[in-house]
């Protein structure tokens, strides 16, 4: 089998990398404990991981990186926790063994696809409402997840006792290929016209810093409000967060995040499910039935309608939307350092083979068609359209432990 031949190649590899001097150098325990470790490392894995890797793709090292975790909310006065509340935090240098998990939903952020990992973590580590959606009373039973819309301040606006560390995340999107992704997923509800007036009214009237908004905190907007330097107001947002990952930057945010939560790679795998102009359907809560939906496909950006071409390359736009885009090069830049800062390239390589086979195995529509009609699974999403495709992923890499 693959894990026999891989098992061969790795001993082979350890006697052809030893040399008789290196041998001689080393104590037989610790040469024992080595072949033991890669033996351990080596069986664990599911034949898919044959030609993708060995011990980045199982087990995935994490050096010490400093996390902000949320560890509760201080009522600062008498009135109302929902604006008179402060979040208090907890530096963790590694992944505390039990945590609470909070996924800050920013709609046409890659959102969706992002559920679904939450939701596969959760499960994954042990989490209550990883199938669950709004009707759950919020952090009710801890360890949980929260991976469902709620903007920041209404989260805040929670002050329940958290029983555990929280890791808070989010992403961001340009916010040019954002406000026109909304705009086309209005379009696909029907709730607005596919027409080139229809959209540059919206550009000009409904994305305004709607990321900023929707992320920030309400001691964040004091600062705002207080004349702080827009700068400063960024920085501050980004750092009630544990994690801010970039929708352009997608697989490289969901190799940081299991870096940061201590997960293998297989833990943050998925399967883009709401695709525009795609074949995919909206997975109904079961999973195996679902109502189809087809997704109005977006031109590029440089073969859009030239009055809406002009406006979201105009200083007007820029200006409208100057926190956003404040708040996402921020966030690519800092992506970009983690990686490089904690030399993870080499594991955003392998996740890029990882997520290729994923979609050649697990993303078509016969894949579909068979796990629900053939294997007749009881789900193909974990919840909705979060997560889809789960069950073939599980068999293509494992099902976790």
């Amino acid at each position: 089998s693959p894990v026999h031949i891989l098992i061969g190649e790795s001993l082979s590899s350890c006697c052809l990398l030893m040399t008789t001097s290196a041998v001689a150098s080393l104590r037989w325990g610790r040469l024992a404990r080595l072949v033991l470790a890669t033996l351990s490392i080596v069986a664990r894995l599911p034949p898919a991981f044959g030609d993708l890797g060995v011990a980045e793709a199982d087990v995935y090292p994490r050096s010490d990186i400093e996390v902000r975790y949320l560890s509760g909310w201080s009522r600062i006065g008498s009135g109302d926790c929902g604006n008179d509340c402060a979040a208090r935090y907890t530096n963790f240098t590694t992944p505390p063994p039990a945590m609470n998990l909070i996924y800050i939903k920013l709609p046409k952020a890659a959102s969706t696809t992002t559920s679904g990992i939450a939701r596969r973590v959760a499960l994954r580590k042990g989490l209550s409402n990883w199938d669950a959606g709004r009707h759950v009373q919020f952090f009710a039973d801890q360890p949980t997840v929260w991976p469902e819309h709620m903007v920041r301040t209404e989260v805040d606006a929670h002050p329940v006792d958290l029983k555990f560390p929280t890791f808070v995340f989010s992403l961001v999107r340009d916010p040019v290929s954002r406000c026109l992704s909304l705009f086309y997923y209005k379009v696909t509800r029907g709730t607005i016209a596919n027409t080139e007036e229809a959209k540059l009214d919206f550009v000009k009237e409904i994305c305004r810093d709607n990321q900023y908004k929707y992320l920030r905190t309400n001691d964040t907007q004091d600062l705002l409000e207080e004349g702080r330097s827009d700068h400063e107001v960024v920085q501050h947002l980004i750092s009630q967060y544990s994690f801010i990952g970039v929708t352009e930057m997608y697989d490289e945010s969901a190799v940081v995040l299991a870096r940061l939560l201590g997960v293998p790679l297989t833990d943050v795998l998925y399967v883009s499910w709401k695709v525009a102009g795609s074949w995919q359907s909206l997975g109904a809560p079961q999973g195996k039935h679902s109502t189809e939906t087809t997704y109005v496909a977006h031109p590029e950006l440089e073969d859009e309608d030239p009055s809406v071409l002009a406006y979201v390359t105009s200083a007007e736009w820029k200006e409208q939307n100057k926190l956003d885009y404040l708040l996402y090069d921020t966030s690519v830049q800092m992506l970009k350092q983690w990686i490089d800062a904690n030399s993870m390239q080499p594991s955003v390589d392998l996740f890029k083979r990882m997520e290729e086979r994923a979609k050649a195995k697990c993303g078509d529509e016969s894949a579909f068609l068979w796990y629900t009609n053939e294997a007749h699974v009881e789900r193909w999403c974990y919840f909705g359209d979060n997560g889809c495709a789960f069950p073939c992923l599980d068999a293509e890499f494992g099902s976790g432990p």
